[in-house]
């Protein structure tokens, strides 16, 4: 077994989608069936206006989607979170429409949310654009908002499993 490195950005480095492929392929019943697995982990830091008191708002989101598609018809089942429980609950739900069958809990580990070495820079952001304001004899009134939006996804499907995207 190859150890993968997990970083902030990259949330599903580590991620077994073959495991969660395989309990995907159980919902299929025919070629032209389409099974397929959306996760998601977000990260959203804002820096305090000016004139409030400083900090730092963090908000951390995940989530996962299982939707079927089968002749012409979409069953789709979401949960807030990123667990192998709430994924098997997911697979559960859509499967509805077959025969009742155990759909076992896949491996789904995943890095816990991390600290990474950019946030510094979000708090010296400010200053730098305040200071280059001042050197350009800038007069106007302004206030910034700071953001950081991060977000990584991974689709699974019973086909075709695509690389993990970031933003």
């Amino acid at each position: 077994m190859q150890t993968v490195k997990e970083s902030p950005a990259m949330p599903f480095a580590a991620l077994n989608t073959a495991a969660l492929a395989r309990a995907l392929s159980q919902l299929t019943t025919s070629p032209e069936d389409l099974a397929d697995a959306y996760l998601e982990r977000r990260e959203v830091l804002t820096l305090s206006a000016e004139g409030r008191a400083p900090g730092l708002l963090r908000h951390r989101e995940e989530g996962l989607a299982v939707r079927l598609v089968h002749r012409g018809r979409t069953w789709m089942a979401s949960r807030d979170g990123l667990e192998p429980g709430l994924f098997a609950d997911a697979v559960r739900q859509v499967a509805r429409r077959l025969p009742a069958a155990p759909y076992p809990e896949p491996r789904m580990t995943l890095p816990p949310w991390r600290e990474d070495r950019e946030t510094p820079a979000l708090f010296a952001f400010p200053t730098a654009v305040e200071r280059a304001l001042r050197e350009r004899h800038v007069a106007f009134p302004w206030r910034l908002s700071v953001a950081r939006h991060r977000r990584g996804l991974q689709v699974v499907g019973v086909h075709l499993v695509p690389g993990q995207e970031q933003e």
